[in-house]
């Protein structure tokens, strides 16, 4: 059983789609499943809460042997490297009572250079506290990831934007289609 977290999210809904249709047996958190892709209700488990709270943690690792871990991104802490080790530290706890092998998560790219760069910083303290758990575990350290600079792009209310790059120019291109 592979558990994924922000199943409704810009990751974790493409995760849970690729994962139900290769066939793995998949469990997924969610706040809200109302708002679960009705493509994948039917075809996953379904544990409601959420990744703050332990016991839900707990409900959604049992029996799991892998986690897709990513923190919900929130622009409006005070404190934000406590905001990602809240959840992270009752991760690794429920990881450890339930016996989960191994760990991905959503990180960022600079581990080791960084240095008091908020969110970046903050995922990284993350992977160190996921590495203490001695579980297999892999940091997805993407740089940045593209669908968020579409969004910057928008010059209306449909999602139509210019790309322009060295080879090609594609106007009005609907990027949900492609």
């Amino acid at each position: 059983m592979i558990v994924v977290t922000t199943p409704t999210g810009h990751i974790g809904q493409h995760l849970v789609r690729r994962l139900v249709d290769a066939g793995e047996p998949v469990r997924v958190l969610a706040r809200d499943p109302a708002r679960l892709s009705p493509k994948i209700v039917g075809k996953v488990e379904i544990v409601q809460g959420s990744m703050g709270d332990e016991t839900v943690l707990a409900k959604a690792l049992a029996g799991a042997h892998s986690l897709f871990w990513c923190v919900p991104q929130s622009n409006q802490q005070e404190d934000v490297l406590e905001y990602y080790l809240n959840f992270t530290r009752k991760m690794c706890r429920a990881v450890k009572e339930q016996n989960v092998e191994r760990i991905v998560a959503v990180s960022s790219g600079g581990r080791g250079r960084a240095r008091n760069a908020g969110p970046i910083s903050a995922l990284h303290a993350m992977e160190t506290m996921i590495e203490k758990t001695g579980v297999d575990f892999r940091a997805l350290r993407c740089g940045a990831f593209m669908e968020n600079l579409l969004w910057q792009g928008r010059t209306d209310q449909t999602p139509r934007y210019v790309l322009l790059s060295p080879r090609w120019r594609r106007e009005d291109a609907d990027l949900r289609r492609a």
